[in-house]
């Protein structure tokens, strides 16, 4: 990030704003974010991928209504974790179809809201969500999309705090249990036409190397490839 400021500069500036002068005005603790700075991420992101990738931010990484309209108006969907979240996408008017709901403990509320809203999808977590989401699905009347968060297994070598995609994990379904989900008498409407999309997620937060976030991308696009077959089901990526 120190690309982004002079730091032989007397004072910290943000945008040719002087963070004192802030301070001064607003009072402190005071957070300051550069919308240039959230743009140019954005827009080289968007270039290095190919046009068909969707991008989605993470509400949890910072919920503010500005920040999340910022990337609505650069074409962003957004990845929620809460109702809370899902409020803010809508006062953000984020279009419902350009949503996505994932985390583990998923509320009955949370799934109505999902639902009743139309958003593009909701990532399970496991067997029994995917019950929960068809029943409610069912009092809608709707074949409701959904995608599986998966467990590969698989996890870089670099140290971390934050684990996503190991295996045994809070996170997610593990491969060989979502294998047999369609042998599952427990949910056969799922597997009538609602069970859409793969979620896959990166190999894990706060990982920096390149190359591992590459290597544990390749394993779940050939684990979620894998899994659409077995399953018989289609595999959207985003």
């Amino acid at each position: 990030m120190l690309e982004y400021f002079d730091v032989r500069q007397a004072s910290l500036k943000f945008a040719d704003l002087e963070a004192s002068a802030l301070a001064k005005e607003y009072g402190t603790p005071l957070y300051i974010y550069d919308a240039s700075i959230f743009e140019t991420k954005y827009r080289k992101l968007r270039e290095a991928l190919p046009s068909q990738a969707d991008i989605f931010f993470a509400v949890k990484s910072n919920p503010s209504l500005a920040v999340v309209s910022l990337f609505r108006s650069l074409g962003a969907g957004v990845d929620l974790a809460s109702l809370g979240e899902l409020q803010t996408a809508l006062r953000a008017s984020i279009a419902p179809q350009k949503i996505v709901f994932t985390g583990p403990s998923k509320t009955e509320a949370e799934i109505e809201a999902a639902i009743s809203t139309g958003i593009f999808a909701i990532n399970a977590e496991s067997e029994r969500e995917l019950e929960r989401i068809d029943r409610i699905a069912h009092a809608y009347h709707k074949k409701f999309p959904v995608g599986l968060r998966l467990n590969v297994g698989f996890a870089p070598k670099e140290r971390t705090t934050v684990i996503g995609g190991t295996a045994p994990q809070k996170f997610g379904i593990d491969v060989a249990r979502a294998s047999r989900l369609k042998r599952s008498s427990t949910t056969p409407k799922i597997f009538s036409g609602r069970l859409l999309s793969y979620h896959r997620k990166l190999t894990q937060s706060c990982v920096i190397s390149i190359w591992a976030a590459a290597s544990g991308f390749h394993i779940r696009t050939k684990s979620a490839s894998s899994m659409s077959g077995r399953l018989g089901v289609g595999s959207r990526k985003f």
